[in-house]
């Protein structure tokens, strides 16, 4: 499988203009084509955008699946189609490895009796996205039961992989204060979860994810994959965390709005009920305020807006993300 390259930090030396990202984007996950196609045909830097939303923030494979075939697609310059095209081949070889990948590490977790629940990934794109590779990502996610934390290292250690995080302390004291753990064997990459989040004030327990988890046919098999409800708060977390670091990739503001979409709009009042009782309320509010600011999705989902009212402007949502001495603007905003 050809490796992937590492990208810099998203919002750093874009040499475009930002908004232009964050518009290609909302053009594209809104279905408004002809809207990308006349961006397309005045944009100097056009091909400048395509780049940076492939290399830094995950999105090629998104926008290639979109685009092909739309009328925005010709509209293009052949150096930007040329891109998406690379970076659609890329995820495609990526996502079939995965999936290899996934029955590899079901039989070698099943061996020492740790059940797997896959996260994101493959299953996020096939469930919300349209494709398995319709969303960029290069390793595997999977949770285990807190409990397995151990024996799961233990085992994959036997099977060859290589524990790239160091723990502190011992693994049993380092657990306490961390929710995964990196793994490598040859280019393969893991992420190890046996919770969401180790911040004190959120209480989503790993046993009530797998209690409310859902069947997935993955390749061939049947995995366990998050309830949808699950899905988008565990998204919610990760990003909000992701922007208080300033590392927030716009793909995570995708995936996103994908889940959002099959949220119906009289369920939004039960959503963050829920979230409430686990301790994620305000940040789930917070972030889906700027995913509906910055690719405009008010219009498209009226309750959810009415409950979030006032919605930040564009440019102060746009400002949350941009790396700032200390995380200062990130932190204000959270």
């Amino acid at each position: 499988m050809a490796k992937a390259p590492i990208p810099s930090k998203p919002w750093t030396g874009l040499d475009c203009r930002p908004e232009d990202l964050v518009l290609l984007a909302g053009s594209v996950l809104r279905g408004e084509f002809e809207e990308v196609a006349r961006w397309a045909e005045s944009s100097k830097d056009a091909v400048q955008v395509v780049e940076m939303l492939a290399s830094r923030h995950r999105a090629g494979p998104f926008l290639a699946f979109r685009l092909k075939g739309s009328a925005a697609w010709e509209a293009l310059p052949e150096a930007a189609r040329a891109r998406l095209v690379k970076s659609a081949d890329l995820q495609a070889a990526t996502t079939r490895d995965c999936l290899s990948h996934l029955g590899e590490l079901r039989r070698i977790l099943s061996s020492a009796g740790c059940e797997l629940l896959v996260l994101k990934g493959p299953e996020l794109g096939m469930r919300f996205a349209g494709a398995a590779d319709a969303r960029g990502y290069r390793d595997l996610d999977v949770l285990v039961a807190e409990k397995n934390r151990q024996k799961a290292c233990e085992v994959l250690e036997e099977a060859g992989y290589r524990r790239l995080s160091r723990w502190f302390l011992g693994s049993s004291l380092s657990s306490r204060f961390n929710h995964a753990v990196d793994y490598r064997k040859g280019d393969r990459l893991l992420d190890l979860h046996w919770c969401v989040s180790r911040a004190p004030s959120i209480r989503l327990k790993t046993d009530d994810l797998f209690d409310r988890s859902v069947p997935l046919e993955i390749d061939g098999m049947t995995f366990r994959v998050l309830c949808p409800d699950d899905e988008l708060a565990v998204l919610l977390i990760s990003a909000f965390a992701d922007i208080q670091r300033g590392y927030l990739r716009l793909q995570s503001f995708v995936d996103i709005a994908n889940v959002m979409k099959r949220v119906p709009q009289a369920e939004w009042i039960a959503f963050f009920r829920r979230q409430s009782s686990h301790g994620t309320e305000g940040m789930s509010r917070a972030v889906l305020g700027l995913v509906l600011s910055l690719f405009d999705l008010a219009e498209a989902n009226p309750k959810l807006s009415s409950l979030l009212s006032p919605l930040p402007a564009k440019a102060e949502a746009l400002a949350v993300l941009f790396p700032s001495s200390g995380g200062r603007a990130a932190k204000r905003w959270a």
